[in-house]
């Protein structure tokens, strides 16, 4: 896993957060938040969600980074 001393079976699933785009009455963007790609792992036993892996580090179980 991450400590590069643990060895376990996972899952790698991987998703694109959704972009954020916002328009002015013309219908021009006025502002644009591109998403990002994202890897969540899973245990491969339980199922069990270890953590999401983005491109500025990583998201715990808990919500914390």
């Amino acid at each position: 896993m991450r400590d590069r001393k643990t060895q376990k079976e996972v899952y790698v699933v991987s998703f694109k957060t959704e972009d954020q785009i916002e328009y002015n009455k013309k219908g021009e963007i006025i502002s644009l938040f591109e998403g990002m790609f994202c890897f969540a792992y899973f245990d491969a036993e339980t199922l069990e969600l270890l953590y999401i892996m983005k491109k500025a580090g990583y998201i715990e179980v808990d919500g914390s980074y």
